[in-house]
């Protein structure tokens, strides 16, 4: 057993090792999950939301999935950005948070970049731009429906 334990989103494992006590009941154990875990089962959740909605109509009579909805392509994109927002974030929880509800936001209409991380090194080319003088963001061409959002 390593301390901590880096899991992979399976606590059951984790949960016995504490409760067996291999160790002693004066040793705290520490568990860790794995970002990429992290950032893959965010992904695969929200594949999961779009499978199990499939012919269900939003408000706006609308499906979950399609053009300026929950794409492929805009789950991967969101994925990525998940990851990052968390990786830039070790030991900061609130900086976390804010950088994670963010991604919905930026796919609103119009964007919401006010949450996004500022800097040069952000994964929001707005502020990219912003900080670097440049203009190279481009709006979101189909962003999501307040149904969606």
């Amino acid at each position: 057993m390593y301390n901590p334990s880096v899991g992979d989103g399976d606590s059951s494992a984790f949960r016995r090792v504490q409760q067996e006590q291999s160790y002693g009941s004066e040793f705290e154990l520490v568990k860790e999950e794995c970002i990429g875990q992290v950032q893959k089962r965010m992904g695969s959740r929200l594949r999961r939301l779009v499978e199990r909605n499939k012919g269900v109509k939003l408000s706006d009579g609308k499906g979950l999935e399609g053009a300026g909805r929950l794409t492929q392509q805009r789950i991967d994109a969101m994925q990525t950005f998940y990851g990052l927002a968390i990786r830039r974030n070790q030991g900061n929880l609130e900086g976390m948070v804010k950088e994670t509800k963010t991604i919905s936001r930026h796919y609103t209409d119009p964007p919401d970049h006010s949450f996004c991380p500022d800097g040069a090194d952000s994964w929001c080319k707005y502020k990219v731009d912003r900080a670097c003088g440049t203009d190279t963001y481009k709006e979101i061409e189909k962003p999501f429906p307040p149904a969606v959002a």
